[in-house]
């Protein structure tokens, strides 16, 4: 877990995991909201907002952390051939961003989201 302060004056909580053979949905199997999006200069897939209910226990503790703002906005983002997903929760009325990554072995990517409503 690490916090860092690169979206000031928000405060962020990093949380890197290895997902350790966790088997994704395949992208057929998920609505794509935008395809092609860069980032960590690779391409990447932002899930459509009705995905998130795919990540119940994802949003819930997101929501906690965040103390159910009634602004919080989630984006979730897919690297297919990387195994990686990226789940982010931000709240402009509290300016407090939590990160979660999933990726194989050590994490080691940094954050760069551009927030965008699905």
């Amino acid at each position: 877990v690490s916090t860092q302060s690169t979206w000031a004056p928000y405060k962020q909580l990093a949380i890197r995991l290895p997902n350790n053979g966790f088997l994704y949905p395949s992208q057929a199997d998920l609505k794509i909201f935008r395809h092609s999006v860069q980032r960590h200069r690779s391409v990447w897939s932002s899930l459509h907002r009705d995905e998130h209910s795919r990540f119940p226990k994802l949003v819930d503790f997101a929501k906690k952390l965040l103390n159910d703002a009634s602004d919080i906005q989630i984006a979730v983002f897919y690297n297919f051939p990387e195994a990686r997903l990226d789940f982010c929760a931000l709240s402009h009325s509290l300016k407090k961003l939590v990160k979660i990554c999933y990726e194989p072995g050590s994490p080691e990517c940094e954050f760069d989201d551009a927030w965008q409503d699905a």
